[in-house]
């Protein structure tokens, strides 16, 4: 049985549909038993398809049903400019995402790869959701979701926290919550990527992890607790390390995965080692969902340049995930 993948265009005016077309034409070559649904606009991806090589293979493939297109509000005219976001397209971008996630069942789709959208479109727009994640959170009312990136041959970088700002970290994080990201981090690699009994490092959150409480006492009174909780449960977790040198060791080999206290914690390193085809995973929602790690890239859309790398290995891995876990996934942690 062949399984269908759906995708979302992402801002109109961003790079999203561009590496969309070139991610797809290659993914569905390679991926001859699944098929994908496209959540967007007709007319921008017309444009699209007329200014880069992999147009017409892309429309053949619409033509064989390989690609399924369901327009959504379909933007033209004064609506789209590539590079220029307009208000009608920062109200498509999550009309995209409502739409995929009110079609999962219709389109009997076993994963969800969004391309990027504008946070401040959608602030503009009055929807006060700081990202992708937390829309998807809200759409489909869960409590609890967890953001992984993967980059090829590296070991998986999970977030304890998402969208917060630096002043807010310290009282963001406690005991139960890292435990709880141990859990899911532990249950996803077995589960989902196979990985028995992973090892994982887990960053402090002050510089030298706090230095035994010179620097900072979160180590010692939040981190560690949950960290030697996570070992009774049979979690084989290590930490908290200074995260300055924690890094090179699980890049080198030494940990399977690796839970960062904070988004930018995380995300330079996993940025430095592969930006261009590193992936974000988004884990406790009833289906999986990948995207590329970076965002709209407003300044070179429209000149047929974008790197695809990114959205085609969101592709990839979201396929990967899907036949492991057959599109059903119960987080029992």
């Amino acid at each position: 049985m062949s399984l269908i993948i759906g995708v979302t265009m992402g801002h109109p005016s961003g790079i999203g549909p561009e590496i969309l077309i070139k991610a797809a034409v290659r993914f569905c070559a390679r991926a001859k038993d699944t098929n994908l649904v496209i959540f967007g606009s007709r007319g921008v991806l017309d444009f699209y398809c007329s200014i880069t090589e992999e147009g017409a293979v892309f429309r053949d493939l619409i033509n064989r049903q390989r690609i399924g297109i369901a327009d959504i509000g379909s933007l033209s005219g004064d609506d789209f400019h590539p590079g220029a976001p307009t208000e009608s397209g920062n109200i498509a971008q999550t009309e995209y995402v409502k739409e995929a996630v009110r079609g999962i069942n219709s389109h009997r789709l076993s994963a969800l790869v969004t391309m990027p959208i504008s946070k401040i479109g959608m602030l503009r727009e009055g929807i006060k959701i700081p990202g992708h994640t937390d829309l998807f959170k809200r759409l489909f009312n869960v409590s609890f979701v967890q953001m992984l990136f993967y980059i090829k041959g590296k070991p998986l970088v999970a977030l304890n926290t998402t969208h917060i700002p630096i002043s807010q970290l310290a009282i963001s994080i406690d005991t139960e919550q890292i435990l709880k990201n141990l859990r899911m981090l532990n249950f996803s690699m077995m589960r989902l990527f196979g990985i028995a009994n992973p090892n994982i490092a887990v960053c402090g959150l002050n510089p030298h992890a706090g230095e035994g409480g010179l620097l900072g006492r979160e180590e010692e009174d939040i981190i560690r607790p949950a960290v030697l909780k996570a070992k009774g449960e049979g979690i084989n977790a290590d930490g908290p390390f200074a995260s300055d040198s924690v890094f090179y060791r699980a890049f080198k080999g030494r940990y399977n995965a690796i839970l960062a206290m904070y988004h930018d914690q995380a995300l330079i390193p996993v940025k430095l080692f592969g930006i261009s085809r590193s992936v974000n995973i988004t884990l406790g929602l009833p289906i999986i969902r990948t995207s590329p790690a970076h965002g709209t890239a407003f300044e070179v859309a429209g000149r047929n340049i974008a790197d695809f790398r990114g959205a085609l290995t969101a592709l990839e891995v979201a396929r990967r995930i899907a036949k492991k876990s057959r599109g059903n996934i119960v987080w029992n942690f």
